[in-house]
Order: C-alpha cells, then structure tokens, then sequence
C-alpha cells in the first residue's frame, strides 16, 4: 500500500469512533492522479480553494466525487463555479451580496441546488476572510437570506481556527445562538446533519473535541 494511502487510511480510522465526523480531503495543488487513487480507496468529497483548478480537477475525474470549494469566492467567479460537474457545497459564504449572486443565477435552473455554509472568522485575523465572530446579526441576516432564497440550501458553519481551542468554542456558540433565535434555525441546528466544518491537519483532533463534524485535512495526507 502507498504511503499516501497509509496517510488517508490513518486518519480515517481516527475519526471512525466519532459518530457525525466526516473528512474532507483538500486537494489543492495535488496532481489528479492522486486524487483519483484515493477515490478508488473510497474517498468521495474533496476541497479545493480555487475556482479554476477545481473546474479543470472536476472535469477531468469521476463524475461521483463530491467536490467542495473552500477558498474566498469573487462574484465574478461564481458563474464558473456552478459549472463545476457534480459541485457539492460551498463552505465560504461570506456575504449578502455573495448569496444573491450565487441565488440569481442557481434559480435559473429549478432543478438546481447547492450545499452552503457561512465561514465564520473566530481568530479575527486579517488574512482570513469570515464575517466578524462577533458580528451575530450579520451572520442571522445571512443565514435567513440563504433560507429564503432559491436554490442555496444552508448546511452550517466553517472556521479555520487558530490552534487553542477558543476559535471552535466560538463558531458552537454562534451555532448555539442561531438555534435560539427561530424555530427554524433551531430545527436546522439541531439535526445530525448540521456541519460544524472546523480543525485541519494541524488541530483537527483538538476541533473535533470541540464539536466537530466535518475535518479538512490536506498537508498531513499530501506531503
């Protein structure tokens, strides 16, 4: 067995007794042969960071891979991005005008839909894009937009964190608060199926003590 396939293997046998942890394999500047050897061991969603790359990955492997993107999204890109085959969620949805763009030109096809999660910056760092942690109304207003409009299905929140736990507690408390602000997003939150996308390769263990569900692990399988 290749040691690439080791790398995957181990971190799936990790996150196996955490019931609801899910990985997400980020791909980018991984050649496609490399991809396509761990979708053949069983791995089906991958995540790339730009919109071209992710265009090209997905147009040259199997149509069954579910494909995230995970990088800042431009509104100029978006046209691109939903011609991705098989484009499975969008994990940094940051802004209003950001949920229009993306609804305006998904309505266009009623039998369209797309996975969305709203990217949180819990670390404040400037070199991260997110809406503000403590900016709650602005994050409610957009998950309220997403839930009204056509063809964005809001799925849950994502954050990069920054190693000491604080960022994950963060993004569980905006969880939990938007279960208390509706019945709605309470129904939402309180599903199994609510992602808490946070922890990659460096702190995935400590973000999944922290609540967890979905992984992003890129360097620690690749290199």
């Amino acid at each position: 067995m290749c040691e690439l396939v080791t790398k995957w293997k181990s971190i799936v046998s990790y996150i196996r007794p955490f019931s609801g942890v899910s990985l997400l394999v980020v791909s980018k500047n991984v050649p496609v042969e490399s991809i396509d050897l761990l979708y053949r061991n069983g791995q089906v969603h991958f995540g790339e960071n730009r919109v071209q790359d992710l265009f090209e990955k997905a147009h040259s492997l199997s149509p069954d891979i579910k494909w995230h993107f995970i990088g800042h999204l431009q509104t100029n890109k978006c046209s691109l991005l939903l011609r991705v085959p098989n484009l499975h969620m969008l994990e940094s949805l940051d802004s209003m005008d950001l949920a229009l763009k993306l609804s305006d030109l998904i309505s266009r096809d009623p039998a369209r839909s797309l996975f969305v999660l709203i990217q949180v910056n819990t670390s404040l760092k400037p070199t991260q894009f997110g809406i503000d942690y403590r900016q709650f109304d602005i994050i409610l207003a957009l998950v309220k937009a997403v839930l009204n409009s056509q063809g964005l299905v809001f799925t849950g929140l994502m954050t990069i964190g920054d190693d000491t736990g604080e960022c994950f507690d963060r993004l569980v408390s905006i969880r939990d608060k938007l279960a208390e602000s509706s019945p709605e997003c309470k129904l939402l939150c309180d599903q199994d199926k609510f992602v808490l996308s946070m922890g990659m390769s460096s702190d995935y263990q400590l973000a999944i003590s922290k609540g967890s569900t979905q992984i992003r692990i890129g360097s620690l399988i690749f290199k």
